[in-house]
């Protein structure tokens, strides 16, 4: 294809060299002459652009937790449509498809909770960035167990206290494990714990105490709230969307035309339309199969989480579970799911010594209830696994446990990247 052009184009430029020998009678003719060999020139010296450098990739999911990299196209009420590895246009339906994750090579950014930006979590997985509205001045709120969070991308929410989880104005956690009362961290260390009545812009209102005494805390005076509400699971299979920002949201229908996502039948707004760059991550429901976050689940610390004197508690969210050795690490698993996948890898990071990689050495063992179902080695000659795992419909728990080596536990760190469960119906 190029020579032949590149004939044609010599032809073309071999008679226009001979007409510029000869006397230029029309000033237009000569115009036109340049035109010819500047555009030819300019055809033969542009770079060829191919469709994978114009387009980021998306890891597709499927229903067997297999993954592939693709150019992904759009989302219809029937298919996911993409360009495959080899740059040919797919179509696979939705019920082939569970996850799209770091979609367009987009991630999940961490959120850090502060006054400014927290962090609110429901007790259905949804999660929001943003923080309490601020009320006008002079007026009161009438339900304070009704509180507004205003959220960047979506607007003001109403949400009952009976359905929120926890509330997060500082980058602190809670080690103790779920509770049966609600509990408060404040800003000097100091923990409470009774029944919360209400939260404003401005204030909390906690009932103390056998006597139930009502305490009122301002409300820059706390870092975290968590409340003793259960855990919940949709009535119907629902989509769950993961933004940029950290906000996860739940909606009935979500569909993508040219960059635009539309959102439909969350529980906040009957259509809401996103930029797709908003988006990192979507997990896709069907009336089967449904993936749902590992790091959503109940979980506590039975051991370890410490080393030569100094903390290293667990980092645990939707998107990522860290662990130090020595720890181990366990969550409750919902019922009828029947795998799990994560990708297992060492937690580099970027302030360790290049050299003090030679000093990784630990195991994880991943336990089902009580039985060892996998035993996984790390060094920096094997610095990553892949974890596909079938899980029988009976079991309750699933335990992980970093177990530090020869060299110390140091530099002894795993990191489940987008552990997810599988959910059959």
């Amino acid at each position: 294809m190029h020579n032949a052009a590149g004939k044609s184009v010599d032809s073309r430029l071999r008679g226009n060299d001979a007409r510029t020998l000869a006397p230029i009678r029309n000033p237009k003719s000569k115009i036109r002459n340049l035109l010819v060999v500047f555009i030819c020139g300019s055809l033969l010296f542009t770079p060829k652009v191919s469709a994978q450098t114009q387009q980021p990739l998306t890891l597709l999911v499927d229903d067997n937790l297999q993954y592939q990299s693709v150019g992904l196209e759009s989302i219809t009420e029937s298919a996911i449509g993409f360009f495959d590895s080899n740059w040919s246009y797919q179509q696979l339906s939705r019920q082939r498809v569970l996850q799209l994750r770091n979609i367009e090579a987009r991630h999940i950014e961490p959120v850090i909770p502060s006054q400014r930006l927290a962090l609110l979590t429901l007790t259905d997985g949804q999660q929001f960035v943003g923080r309490m509205q601020q009320l006008p001045e002079g007026a009161t709120q009438t339900d304070s167990s009704l509180i507004t969070w205003q959220s960047p991308i979506l607007g003001p929410l109403k949400i009952s206290l009976d359905r929120v989880k926890s509330i997060y104005l500082a980058p602190i956690d809670f080690r103790d494990g779920q509770q049966t009362d609600d509990r408060i961290q404040l800003a000097n260390g100091d923990q409470l714990k009774g029944f919360l009545l209400g939260v404003t812009d401005q204030e909390i209102e906690l009932e103390i105490g056998d006597q139930a005494t009502v305490a009122k805390l301002p409300l820059d005076q706390v870092h975290a709230i968590r409340l003793a509400n259960p855990v919940t699971t949709p009535d119907k299979p629902q989509h769950r969307l993961y933004l940029v920002d950290g906000t996860v949201l739940l909606c009935d229908d979500v569909l993508l035309s040219h960059q635009m996502l539309t959102v439909t039948g969350s529980h906040w707004h009957q259509i809401t339309r996103l930029p797709m760059r908003e988006v990192a991550r979507i997990d896709l429901a069907s009336r089967t199969q449904q993936l749902t976050a590992l790091g959503s689940q109940p979980h506590k610390l039975l051991a370890g989480a410490q080393a030569f004197g100094v903390d290293f508690p667990p980092t645990v969210n939707v998107s990522a579970v860290s662990m130090q050795a020595p720890t181990t690490l366990q969550f409750d698993l919902p019922s009828d799911v029947s795998r799990f996948a994560a990708d297992a890898v060492i937690d580099w990071r970027s302030t360790d010594p290049p050299r003090a990689r030679n000093w990784t050495d630990f195991s994880l063992t991943v336990k089902l209830d009580d039985k060892v179902v996998l035993e996984l080695a790390f060094n920096s000659k094997s610095p990553q696994h892949r974890i596909n795992l079938p899980i029988s419909h009976d079991s309750k728990q699933i335990t992980f446990q970093v177990t530090p080596g020869l060299n110390g536990p140091v530099m002894d760190r795993v990191k489940l990247v987008e552990p997810v469960l599988l959910i059959e119906r």
